[in-house]
């Protein structure tokens, strides 16, 4: 067990006192830990944070301060909660949520964890390691330990408290708010805490010219969009994103516009309530604590809730610029070192139970797919989903275990969700020659609640990089971690003191391996491997990864009508989870890079069939069809067609031919026929060449039939011959 003492007089800075707190280890010397430390003023909802007051006398700094508020989950009833989560996380929140229980708006403070030996220290003054709090359930500064990484690694370990859910990320969408042009008041508190640091972390022994962030999942996407605000340039010198950044589909806010509407609708706010202010915070700041965090933002499955948006300059237009071209204008990203970290399953969080346990059938995993597909993506989905569909399926097996299938979808939204995007934003750090570094943390521990076949899962990397598996992981995540568990947290530990002391990870002397983490090129592609042996590996999942970094945003354009990028089955049993309006796209989603020039004949078309073919009319409300719907098939493609048809049919038979059930028009025979009239130049050339060829097939055999057809001169008789 850990034990801690008050420092007493040994040691007093800047009128702050600390406790003594000696990790559950011999091996690791004692910590100094001041906790609640404010870094800002009790904050105004929805407001930029102000400098914090000055304190009178001596401020004993020994206990934790208040989390901000937070809707917690409820997992009161495991039977419930497990039909929502998978074991594994839910035995996380168990012990995070206790952590989490007080909470308070007057919530913006730190705690910073001290080497023993101080500023007298040989490696003093020490480099800085900023760890956020998680952004997402179960958040809080309080919920990280950094005391084994601080006595292991001599550094000055700080976890750092900011607002989240509504307060952190909801915005006014006006271009004089402050906290509207950052993305979120979050990411303005995050910025004030790494400016009193800068200002006050020599005084508790810390170097200022050396400050790491550091972020796992939501709070890695935080940590990357904090460096696309225009005046973030110098407030830290590295960064570590684990299992996140700011290019994932569930890092930004969807559409901020939406969650205003839906946020104002929920709390009845009205533009009446105007005041000096805008109107929208004088609503928020008019409504009770309990009503604001009973306030969902816009569902949708794989998609952010409550999350930042991409931060603008002062003076600029607030439209939704996508993150890849933030980040190249932003000076504050090209100059700091960069390290990016993976693991194996990325995507263990978005299932239940009983699909972990138990797998789930084919049909079940085109409805999963067709749901990311729909919410992430705005054109040509049909064409996006069948090259997942087809990338992703073993056609070797003409069956599949329900287990094999579940392996492959959890592949494929990892990928998609988190390994896709950490490795295109190491990509685009590392062109401008900016030092950049990636791995893929494969190691697993033994003693987890997770199928050990899906290899390492998104929670498993930050407790390696904390230390804690060197004392058991107590006191916030007490577990049974073997001799190879230390040895893996140990060689983190060491990269991550590497990274932040030098900028330069080296796994250090003590380690058997001796291998360095060299730095991730464009043209070698280099990764570490990091398990019980550090390995030294190319190209990480290189088919794969060209399949979500080129050949999707290739099939990602526009260049037909509109109705052709859309699923043309709309009804809830079509997909697996929430879904977003129709008009609707993803800024993750966006490829920012140069438009292609126009192949041809795209807009041509569109406007030629426009001009001859009457607008397609919406389809009939599905639940309103009274013909029955059609059994799936094994393509879900051919089954969207079939189900339509149907539609058809049943429209017709029931209202005459005009209308169908409950009032919905049924499409017409034109319609239809000049949808079929919206393809891709691609397919009108490739149909093109096979009529050529088919026709040349048929001159071919014709010549030789002709050929065969025509009599042969008959042999003149030898008799005949020899009277002659």
């Amino acid at each position: 067990m850990q034990s801690e003492r008050r420092t007493g007089g040994r040691r007093l800075i800047r009128a702050i006192r600390g406790v003594i707190v000696e990790p559950a280890s011999r091996r690791l010397e004692p910590v100094e830990v001041f906790r609640g430390v404010p870094y800002a003023a009790p904050p105004a909802r929805l407001a930029a944070p102000a400098p914090p007051p000055r304190w009178p006398g001596t401020r004993l700094a020994d206990a934790f301060a208040p989390v901000c508020p937070q809707a917690l989950p409820d997992i009161s009833n495991k039977t419930a909660a497990l039909a929502r989560m998978p074991l594994g996380v839910y035995n996380e929140l168990k012990l995070t949520l206790p952590l989490l229980a007080n909470q308070s708006e007057d919530c913006l403070y730190l705690n910073i964890y001290v080497p023993g030996s101080g500023s007298r220290g040989v490696e003093a003054p020490y480099a800085v390691v900023v760890w956020l709090g998680g952004a997402g359930a179960g958040g809080g500064a309080n919920a990280l330990d950094g005391a084994v990484m601080a006595a292991r690694a001599h550094l000055l370990v700080v976890t750092v408290n900011y607002r989240i859910g509504l307060l952190g990320f909801l915005t006014s969408g006006s271009p004089l708010d402050p906290a509207h042009r950052a993305g979120g008041a979050a990411l303005l508190d995050v910025a004030a805490a790494l400016r009193w640091l800068r200002r006050n972390v020599a005084a508790f022994g810390g170097d200022p010219a050396r400050v790491t962030l550091a972020g796992h999942s939501q709070a890695a996407a935080i940590a990357n969009t904090l460096l696309m605000m225009p005046d973030s340039k110098g407030l830290v010198s590295r960064v570590l994103l684990l299992s996140g950044s700011a290019l994932g589909a569930a890092a930004l806010a969807p559409d901020a516009a939406l969650a205003r509407r839906h946020a104002a609708q929920a709390l009845r706010c009205s533009q009446d309530e105007a005041t000096e202010e805008h109107w929208l915070i004088a609503c928020v700041r008019s409504r009770p604590l309990s009503a604001l965090l009973a306030v969902e933002a816009p569902r949708a499955r794989f998609l952010a809730g409550w999350a930042p948006s991409v931060p603008v300059a002062r003076g600029a237009p607030p439209t939704g610029q996508a993150p890849t071209r933030a980040l190249h204008a932003s000076d504050a990203f090209l100059d700091c070192a960069l390290a990016v970290v993976v693991t194996t399953t990325e995507s263990y969080q978005y299932f239940n139970e009983d699909d972990i346990r138990h797998g789930f059938e084919e049909e079940h995993r085109n409805r999963i797919l067709r749901t990311y597909v729909r919410n992430v993506y705005r054109y040509h989905r049909n064409e996006i989903f069948a090259a997942v569909r087809n990338e992703y399926t073993d056609w070797e097996k003409p069956i599949q275990h329900p287990i094999n299938i579940r392996d492959a979808t959890l592949e494929a939204l990892s990928d998609a969700l988190a390994a896709a995007p950490a490795l295109r934003l190491a990509q685009l750090h590392a062109r401008r020659g900016a030092p950049t570094y990636f791995a893929h943390f494969v190691h697993q521990s033994k003693e987890v609640d997770y199928p050990q076949r899906l290899g390492s899962v998104t929670s498993e990397t930050l407790p390696y990089f904390l230390g804690l598996p060197l004392v058991g992981g107590a006191p916030l995540a007490p577990r049974n971690y073997s001799r190879g568990d230390v040895g893996v947290a140990e060689a983190a530990v060491a990269l991550l003191a590497s990274f932040a002391k030098t900028g330069e990870p080296r796994a250090g002397d003590h380690h058997e391996s001796g291998v360095a983490w060299p730095r991730y090129e464009l043209n070698t592609q280099q990764y570490l491997s990091i398990s019980s042996k550090l390995r030294v590996k190319s190209h990480y999942r290189g088919h794969k990864m060209a399949l979500w970094l080129h050949l999707v945003p290739q099939l990602h354009r526009p260049g037909a009508a509109p109705r052709h990028h859309q699923f043309r089955a709309t009804h809830p049993d079509m997909f697996a989870g929430d879904i977003f309006p129709e008009l609707y796209s993803t800024t993750a989603a966006l490829e920012d890079e140069e438009p292609a020039e126009d192949e041809g004949g795209g807009e041509e078309e569109a406007a030629a069939a426009g001009g001859e073919c009457e607008p397609p009319s919406p389809r009939p409300a599905l639940p309103a069809l009274p013909a029955p719907r059609p059994e799936p098939t094994e393509d879900p493609l051919h089954y969207e067609e079939q189900y339509y048809r149907q539609a058809e049919a049943g429209g017709h038979g029931g209202a005459g031919g005009a209308g169908g059930a409950g009032g919905h028009s049924v499409p017409t025979m034109t319609s239809l026929v000049c949808r079929r009239r919206y393809y891709t130049v691609a397919l009108g050339a490739t149909v093109g060449a096979g009529c050529c060829l088919l026709a040349l097939n048929v001159l071919v055999f014709a010549g030789i039939y002709l050929q065969r057809r025509r009599p042969r001169p008959r042999p003149r008789p030898r008799a005949a011959a020899a009277r002659r």
